[in-house]
């Protein structure tokens, strides 16, 4: 399967390191669908990373995911393909990134009520990519702060934030490129926002 031809303009609001919000890149539909399939499963406190990520195949000795007080959002995690609207909105995000679909995670919708946060952190050194999609605008609050960078995206319906999470050093090593660290900022005076993260994995994530 592919996804159907989609139009996008990419906006770079940072040059080094890249980041590019791409205005529409979900449909209001595949908002609202996205936000549906994922309130039916229900929502749960989202977890935080915590270890060492392991260099072969079998990461569950090394990373593992806990409860933290640097993140107080909901979450849920949905099937790889799991209905037609999804599995386009994948192959959409591989395709902005140029990886195969093979390594993208399970989507990740994520919902904040008012006051709700996640504290700065990287997203990881096995991770390639990030894609962050904004499913409704939030007028109060509620932006994906870069505290290295002095910039701050505010919520908008259907937007996608696009930014790599590794650079190579002097020696060709691959690196945690530090200055992505970021953080999502509480909504404010009663708004909610729903968003989905999207990782590209440097394994494969899917048979």
């Amino acid at each position: 399967m592919t996804s159907e031809t989609i139009h996008l303009t990419s906006y770079v609001v940072s040059t080094d390191p890249k980041i590019s919000v791409i205005p529409g890149f979900l449909s209001d539909t595949e908002c609202d669908h996205l936000i549906s399939i994922s309130e039916d499963k229900g929502f749960v406190r989202s977890q935080v990373g915590r270890g060492k990520y392991s260099e072969n195949e079998d990461k569950s000795e090394s990373l593992s995911n806990v409860y933290s007080e640097n993140r107080t959002s909901m979450s849920v995690s949905l099937k790889p393909f799991q209905d037609e609207i999804v599995s386009q909105i994948e192959y959409r995000i591989t395709n902005l990134v140029g990886w195969d679909v093979d390594y993208l995670e399970s989507l990740i919708v994520v919902k904040y009520e008012s006051g709700q946060f996640f504290g700065a952190h990287h997203d990881g050194i096995f991770r390639p990519y990030t894609v962050f999609l904004y499913l409704n605008d939030v007028p109060i609050g509620g932006e994906t702060r870069f505290p290295n960078l002095g910039l701050k995206i505010r919520p908008r319906r259907g937007a996608a934030v696009v930014w790599q999470n590794t650079n190579t050093n002097d020696e060709g090593k691959n690196m945690e490129d530090t200055r992505l660290v970021h953080e999502a900022l509480p909504p404010l005076d009663g708004y909610m926002k729903y968003g989905v993260n999207c990782f590209i994995n440097e394994h494969i994530m899917r048979n």
